[in-house]
């Protein structure tokens, strides 16, 4: 579940061209280029600054820098054509070298997982300003490729980047893009400032408001305050307590629900280390899976604003996901002969061993998430140790050291 609070007036009106949007942000952001950080914050600031070749919409995937895609018969080469008339904010023309370099050097070489996606990418070549090819030295699917391109298909201005330490250069913090705002002020721990772009290419209609403003405010109890008194007008992805989503959301001044962020969605699965002997024991993992009461924990935890869910990929997956796997019913007697049976009796305390647990540091929810999967734990007689982190030491403690047992994110 993620939600979005916003604030909204008496009654329903037209919308109007000008003004301010104030954004809150439960988080500072160091790096505002979605071409070398694919972020949720990210994407929340930059998404308004720069652009994809494509992105989604309640309607499906939609060109934005591109205007059609195809595959040749092999799945070796898939071309995107790029619109016409698109200039980088500092009004030089956008075209192919720049999604060539962007592919070859930042989304192959340095975006998070797209490197895994452009693993195969060999070359990108353009035939004319307006047209680019990917060529790969095996098949890629096209509805991946197309289905990435969302998250990580953010081209950067070439000229601004080459022959730079792209990991240093000042475009990171003050992006320049092709969208509808352009970046004009960042104050560290303050506010992110854009203002309207007046040479968009998408027309002079767009876009309706006159400038955003991202502020940054990590107190949870503060921006629901900001939002009370209208200072703030929109906190995105669990940015306030749910608590105070739950209040606010019986307020007829603010609108409180998921819209919005159905493609990035706050996912909450447990992993397992199989490289614990006890964990490695599959009726040992079905017993903890038994002990999770997954509608209780939806409607304390989530407010009864989530879903369960059938696996990694969410509800929101579409064909991707599906509801027929095996599902265990809450069922704590069952947990117990399971473990009993895997030859983990319990001691003269009721303990039967302990489990390192490691909590993503994504926000209240998932904190949260583990406090309830220690409590459910303690009743079949398994001890759970939080481990708590920032995001770089969940991220190694979990993916790169593997010191955990349990983790959930």
């Amino acid at each position: 579940m993620s939600a979005v609070i916003a604030a909204t007036s008496a009654g329903a009106e037209e919308p109007r061209r000008g003004g301010t949007a104030i954004i809150h942000m439960a988080a500072e952001q160091g790096v505002l280029n979605p071409a070398l950080r694919a972020s949720t914050g990210v994407y929340q600031i930059t998404g308004k600054i720069m652009e994809p070749l494509i992105d989604k919409t309640y309607d499906g995937y939609v060109g934005v820098l591109a205007t059609e895609w195809s595959s040749s018969a092999d799945g070796k080469e898939i071309t995107f054509k790029l619109g016409e008339g698109v200039k980088w904010h500092d009004g030089t023309p956008f075209d192919c070298d720049d999604v060539a370099y962007s592919a070859m050097t930042l989304w192959k070489g340095l975006l998070n997982y797209s490197t895994t996606l452009q693993a195969n990418l060999e070359a990108v070549d353009c035939p004319d300003p307006q047209t680019a090819v990917f060529r790969y030295a095996k098949p890629m699917p096209l509805d991946l490729l197309v289905a990435a391109m969302p998250d990580l298909g953010h081209p950067v201005p070439k000229h601004l980047y080459e022959g730079t330490d792209i990991l240093k250069n000042p475009c990171n913090q003050k992006p320049v893009g092709t969208g509808p705002f352009k970046f004009v002020e960042y104050e560290r721990g303050q506010y992110i400032i854009a203002e309207r772009n007046e040479d968009y290419w998408r027309g002079p209609d767009y876009p309706y408001l006159d400038r955003v403003i991202w502020r940054f405010m990590p107190d949870k109890a503060a921006a629901a305050a900001a939002i009370e008194a209208g200072e703030i007008h929109e906190s995105g992805f669990n940015g306030i307590s749910m608590a105070d989503l739950e209040r606010l959301g019986k307020d007829p001044r603010f609108e409180v629900g998921p819209k919005g962020f159905e493609n990035n969605v706050a996912h909450t699965t447990v992993e397992f280390n199989l490289r614990n002997p006890i964990l490695s024991d599959l009726r040992v993992r079905q017993a903890i899976y038994h002990a999770l009461d997954i509608d209780f924990a939806l409607n304390t935890i989530m407010r009864g604003y989530g879903k369960p869910g059938r696996g990694p990929v969410p509800r929101t997956g579409g064909a991707n996901y599906t509801d027929d796997v095996p599902t265990y019913a809450h069922d704590i007697e069952k947990a117990k002969a399971l473990l009993d049976a895997a030859g983990y009796p319990a001691d003269a305390n009721g303990t039967r061993f302990t489990l390192r647990h490691r909590p993503a540091p994504w926000g209240e929810y998932t904190q949260l998430w583990a406090e309830y999967f220690a409590q459910a734990m303690k009743q079949v007689g398994i001890n759970v140790e939080i481990i708590t982190n920032d995001a770089p030491g969940f991220l190694n403690g979990v993916y790169r050291d593997h010191d955990f047992d349990t983790a959930n994110g």
